[in-house]
């Protein structure tokens, strides 16, 4: 006759590290930061390569002409450099950070004269009179240059400060910590 006993030990505290992990996973706004300061690194990155994931596309001839008799810029998506520091500078008023227990939001509000959110065009591309305003010449479609291009390598660096964050607690995972 067979007789199979089974004894199960440590329920209590592993029931206790499950119940603090949800709580951590519950609230990750400290992840969070540590992925906007992050993205504000990769931001500037994007703009001081003109697309460090997808190299943005040149500026017309007709463009870059215009561009100079109304700034010293000659960079891409850089005319008054509003978008770049919506992007780049947590503080600047036009900079968005949203960020909650469990989701964040990371961007710019600037939006045209005719009320479409700046990034987004860029991020999509867009038909316009171009350059800008120009009356004398039919509209046409405006190359796409994402200012936001996250690489696989920085979503999985993200994963990883999720990661790290939910399971570095000493007191939810003593073992890993001795």
């Amino acid at each position: 006759m067979l007789e199979l006993s089974i004894q199960v030990t440590g329920v209590e505290p592993t029931l206790m590290r499950l119940s603090r992990l949800a709580e951590r996973v519950g609230d990750l706004s400290s992840a969070f930061e540590s992925i906007h300061a992050d993205f504000l690194e990769v931001e500037r990155t994007q703009f001081d390569a003109e697309g460090a994931v997808s190299p943005w596309a040149q500026l017309t001839d007709d463009y870059v002409a215009w561009k100079s008799k109304r700034t010293t810029s000659t960079k891409i998506l850089q005319f008054d450099r509003a978008l770049e520091r919506s992007l780049t500078s947590g503080s600047d008023a036009n900079h968005i950070v949203d960020i909650g227990q469990s989701e964040a939001r990371f961007g710019t509000n600037l939006i045209t004269e005719s009320g479409y959110g700046l990034g987004r065009l860029h991020q999509e591309g867009f038909t316009a009179k171009y350059p800008y305003g120009n009356k004398n010449i039919p509209s046409k479609k405006v190359p796409s240059r994402k200012p936001i291009d996250l690489s696989e390598e920085t979503l999985q660096r993200w994963v990883k400060i999720i990661q790290g964050f939910v399971m570095e607690s000493k007191d939810m995972f003593p073992e890993h910590f001795a």
